[in-house]
C-alpha cells in the first residue's frame, strides 16, 4: 500500500491511496493483480493540521512564554524609568499567546466539522466583513471592487477566512489611516478574491511556509491566521497565495474558489478538497 500525490483532470492535486493484491489460482500461482484506490485527501489534510498545531505549540508558545518570564524577571529589578517598557513587552507577548490560542481553537473547530458547500453571495459577504473591520478600526479605508455577478461555491467559514485577511492587513499597517483593497474578478470557472494593502509587506519566510507547508528551526511562521485561510480555501477545492506586492509597498493575498452562476446548482460546481500545499 502506498499514498501518492496525484492530479485530477482539472489539474488540482489530491492524495491517492493505492493498494495492489495478488490473485492466485488453485495451485497458488499468481495469475492476476487486483488494484484498489481511494481519495485520502481529507485525512492527509487533517494530519497536516495536527502537525502544524504541534509545531506551533512547541515553538511559538514556548518562545513567547520565555519572553514573558524573562521580562517579568527584569521588571522586578529594573529601574523605574525602564519598567514601563518591560511591562509593555510582557503585555504584547501575553496578547500574542492569547490570539494564538484562539486561532488554534478556531482551526480545531473547523477540522472537527464536516464541510458544507453552498452558494456564497459576495456582495453580502464583503459588506459584512467591511462593516465588522471598520467598526474595529474606524480610521481605516476599505475599498471594494467587485467585477462579477457570480457567487462562490464554499462554506460559511469563508467569512472567517476573508475577515482574517482584512484584519491581518489592517493590523500590520502602522499608518494613521490604514488602507485595504478587496478585488474580485472571474477567471474561467473560478472567482479570484484578492486582499491588498499598502503596509510594510509580508516577510518572505512567511510566504515560504504557507506555500510549502514546511518549517525548519530557522524558518517558522509566526501565527495561525494564514494557515486558517489556506485550510478554508483548499477545503472547498480552491487555492491560496500570498506575496509582497511587486509594483508598490504592501502585501497581496489571493484566494481562488469555484464560481457558481445563478442557473447552476451547488452540485454542478462543487469541488473536492485539495491538498493544503501545491
Amino acid at each position: 500500500m502506498v499514498e501518492v500525490l496525484n492530479y485530477r483532470a482539472n489539474e488540482t492535486p489530491f492524495w491517492n491511496k493505492l493498494r495492489i493484491d495478488p490473485i492466485e489460482d488453485d495451485s497458488g500461482e499468481v495469475t492476476h493483480y487486483l488494484g484498489f484506490q481511494s481519495d485520502v485527501t481529507e485525512r492527509k489534510r487533517t494530519e497536516q493540521l495536527i502537525s502544524l498545531l504541534d509545531r506551533v505549540l512547541r515553538h511559538n508558545l514556548r518562545n513567547d512564554m520565555n519572553i514573558v518570564l524573562g521580562y517579568a524577571d527584569l521588571a522586578r529589578t529594573a529601574s523605574t524609568d525602564s519598567q514601563t517598557n518591560h511591562i509593555e513587552q510582557i503585555h504584547d507577548a501575553a496578547t500574542g499567546l492569547l490570539e494564538l490560542s484562539e486561532q488554534a481553537q478556531e482551526l480545531e473547530e473547523l477540522a472537527r466539522h464536516e464541510r458544507t458547500p453552498k452558494r456564497i453571495h459576495l456582495d453580502e459577504l464583503l459588506a459584512e466583513v467591511v462593516a465588522e473591520q471598520q467598526n474595529k478600526v474606524p480610521e481605516s479605508t476599505i475599498d471594494v471592487n467587485t467585477d462579477t455577478n457570480l457567487a462562490i461555491c464554499a462554506g460559511s467559514e469563508l467569512h472567517t477566512a476573508v475577515s482574517e485577511l482584512v484584519e491581518n492587513a489592517l493590523l500590520h499597517n502602522s499608518a494613521s489611516q490604514p488602507w485595504v483593497g478587496i478585488e474580485v474578478q472571474e477567471t474561467d470557472e473560478w472567482i479570484e478574491l484578492s486582499v491588498v494593502d499598502d503596509g510594510p509587506g509580508i516577510d518572505e519566510m512567511e510566504t515560504d511556509v504557507i506555500a510549502t507547508g514546511r518549517e525548519t528551526p530557522l524558518n517558522h511562521g509566526t501565527g495561525l491566521g494564514l494557515w486558517l485561510v489556506n485550510w478554508v480555501v483548499t477545503r472547498y477545492g480552491g487555492s491560496f497565495q500570498i506575496q509582497a506586492r511587486s509594483d508598490t509597498a504592501g502585501t497581496e493575498a489571493t484566494m481562488s474558489l469555484p464560481a457558481i452562476a445563478p442557473e447552476q446548482a451547488v452540485s454542478d460546481v462543487v469541488q473536492p478538497p485539495t491538498t493544503l500545499f501545491w
